[in-house]
């Protein structure tokens, strides 16, 4: 056999002299328990035990023994019975915002569907989304607008790259072309061979064929052309 520590917390204070009765009432009441046990009227009612207290003085070497219970409270504390109602409360509060979250983002998974679809050279990245009346939650669309704008974002930074990478080729060329010009221009006068001129010739128009291209190439034609 073992003596049984009980703690107490401060829970609330009642006027006067009340019958036992009346403060197991107002004890349950004042509590948010359930019990399987059908209470007067078919209302359930929690267990509930109440005892009278008498102070054991500190440091006093009373024993204790067998089934004994004794009550340990802590009168300076400040915590309570409405602390405990509310720590669970934050409790229930944050598991139904998980579920929601989680709801939300399996939802949110599946609404998405990535697909590449591919044209020549060009690759396009399309963001298919469908949401269903879940999503229309504020969490939810800030997630797909996040997402929407990552896109966007994705997207210009390769069109500046494309861009880029274009005009530099097109300078390359430019200055390929006049190098090209000008050696056409000394040969011709100092060579009459006609093979050379057929050579020279086929190299130009190898080059305009590489202008055409790019220009077409470049984003402002391309965007016209959409």
């Amino acid at each position: 056999t073992m003596p049984h520590v009980l703690w107490g917390v401060a829970c609330f204070s009642i006027p006067g002299p009340a019958p036992c009765c009346d403060v197991l009432r107002d004890f349950r009441e004042s509590l948010s328990l359930s019990s399987t046990s059908p209470g007067p009227g078919g209302r359930s009612q929690p267990a509930a035990e109440l005892y009278r207290l008498v102070p054991i003085p500190d440091g006093s070497v009373e024993t204790i023994g067998g089934e004994e219970r004794v009550l340990a409270h802590l009168p300076n504390s400040s915590f309570g019975l409405p602390e405990i109602e509310d720590i669970l409360r934050q409790r229930d509060d944050y598991e139904r915002l998980y579920y929601r979250v989680r709801e939300s983002l399996v939802a949110l998974l599946e609404a998405i569907d990535w697909t590449e679809e591919i044209s020549g050279a060009h690759s396009k990245l399309r963001c298919n989304i469908q949401a269903p009346p879940l999503m229309k939650e504020g969490l939810s669309k800030q997630i797909i607008d996040a997402l929407c704008q990552e896109i966007r974002s994705l997207k210009e930074q390769t069109s500046k790259q494309d861009a880029a990478n274009i005009s530099g080729l097109k300078e390359e060329f430019s200055r390929l072309q006049q190098i090209m010009d000008a050696e056409k221009a000394s040969t011709a006068a100092s060579s009459s061979g006609a093979g050379v001129r057929r050579s020279m010739d086929n190299l130009t128009a190898t080059l305009e064929a590489t202008s055409d291209y790019l220009h077409q190439q470049s984003p402002s034609n391309s965007g016209e052309k959409s």
